[in-house]
């Protein structure tokens, strides 16, 4: 076997390899509440939000707070529950001196947690999404894990 072949052949099975590898991290939609608990942040030229979670059974809760350069910061307390790939819930904040909630959805990955976006609309005072099948999750926002 001359070098090309020897190289075409290297090549396919490190391509093999490589995407093996890969599906096995990336393809995972199955996630437990205990595997999720812990703490997560984002921080880009001072916009920062923080979110720790805590496992209770089935669902996931904790301190998540949005603070935003130049603008209102948002505490208060996500709860929710694993679905597939998603972490749903509610987040029940203050700001501006004001009480208000919102269904809040983040999708999980292995790098940790994406934010859903979606057009809104208020049911019995909280902000509800309405078609939570069709969320936006490409904000480049990632809460990542702390380890």
């Amino acid at each position: 076997m001359n070098n090309r072949g020897g190289f075409v052949i290297f090549s396919i099975v490190m391509l093999l390899f490589v995407s093996c590898g890969g599906a096995q991290n990336s393809g995972k939609t199955s996630w437990s509440p205990t595997e999720l608990q812990g703490d997560y942040s984002y921080t880009h030229q001072g916009d920062t939000i923080t979110l720790q979670l805590k496992a209770d059974g089935d669902s996931l809760s904790g301190p998540l707070i949005y603070s935003f350069l130049e603008k209102d910061r948002n505490q208060g307390t996500f709860q929710g529950v694993i679905k597939d790939s998603l972490l749903m819930g509610t987040y029940r904040f203050q700001s501006e001196g004001m009480y208000s909630s919102r269904q809040t959805v983040f999708q999980i990955s292995p790098e940790g947690l994406l934010e859903g976006f979606g057009e809104v609309r208020h049911q019995d005072a909280t902000a509800v999404f309405v078609d939570p099948e069709n969320l936006r999750f490409d904000h480049g926002m990632l809460l990542e894990k702390e380890h």
